[in-house]
C-alpha cells in the first residue's frame, strides 16, 4: 500500500506538463526516471519519450517490464518506434545504446549556402559540426559550422572538410568512449558500424 506521502508526490508529478519533465529528463538518475515513467499515464509517458533524445528514450524503455514497454512502443509513431527498438538491441552502455541516431548528414558536393539553408530547419539538432557521408552513407569527414558560416556560398563542403580520423564503433563500451572524449577533447563523437556507415553521434 502506498504511503500518503508517495501518493501526494505522484499526484504532483502528474500535474507537471510533460514538456517540462522532458526538458530535465537527461539530468535525472536512471532509477528516478524509471520511477517517473511507471508512475505516469501511458499518454503522459509517451509525451516525454517523443520529446527526449532517442538514446535516453531507449534507455528508459529498456528498464521497463516487457508488457509496459510494448504498450509505449505501440503508441509511438512507427518510425520512432523502429529507431527505439534498434537502439534497445545494442548492448547496454555501448556506443549504439548511448548515441543520438538523428544525425544530419550531407555529401561533399553540397554548396555552403544550400547547406546552411537546410541546417536552419534543424536548429535544435545541429551541433558544432556538419557530417559528410558518401552516397552509400560511409562517413567521410566533417565541417566546422563556424567555417561553413564564413565560407563563400558557392564553396563545396569538400574544400572545407576535415578527415574522419576520430570515430567509435557502434558496440564500443562506455569506458572506451569516455577515454576517446577525454583524450581528444571533443564534444561530438561520430559512431560508425562495422562497414563504416555513420549511424549516430555521441554528444
Amino acid at each position: 500500500m502506498k504511503s500518503a506521502r508517495s501518493t501526494a508526490s505522484g499526484s504532483a508529478i502528474v500535474r507537471i506538463p510533460v514538456n517540462m519533465i522532458a526538458a530535465v529528463w537527461e539530468k535525472l538518475p536512471s532509477h528516478v526516471a524509471r520511477s517517473l515513467l511507471t508512475g505516469l499515464s501511458i499518454e503522459q509517458g509517451r509525451g516525454i519519450l517523443i520529446r527526449i533524445d532517442p538514446s535516453h528514450a531507449a534507455l528508459a524503455l529498456r528498464s521497463l517490464e516487457p508488457e509496459l514497454r510494448e504498450q509505449y512502443l505501440e503508441r509511438i509513431e512507427p518510425l520512432l518506434a523502429k529507431e527505439l527498438r534498434r537502439l534497445m538491441n545494442y548492448p547496454p552502455d555501448s556506443a549504439g545504446a548511448l548515441m543520438d541516431p538523428a544525425v544530419i548528414t550531407f555529401q561533399a558536393g553540397a554548396a555552403a549556402q544550400q547547406t546552411l539553408k537546410q541546417l536552419r530547419r534543424y536548429r535544435g539538432s545541429v551541433g558544432r559540426h556538419v557530417f559528410i557521408v558518401d552516397e552509400q552513407g560511409l562517413f567521410e569527414g566533417y565541417v566546422d559550422v563556424q567555417d561553413l558560416a564564413l565560407a563563400n556560398g558557392k564553396t563545396r563542403l569538400a574544400s572545407l572538410a576535415r578527415p574522419a580520423k576520430i570515430v567509435v564503433d557502434v558496440i564500443a563500451p562506455r569506458e572506451e568512449i569516455a577515454d576517446i572524449l577525454e583524450k581528444h577533447k571533443i564534444s561530438e563523437l561520430p559512431v560508425v558500424d562495422t562497414h563504416g556507415h555513420l549511424v549516430g553521434i555521441i554528444r
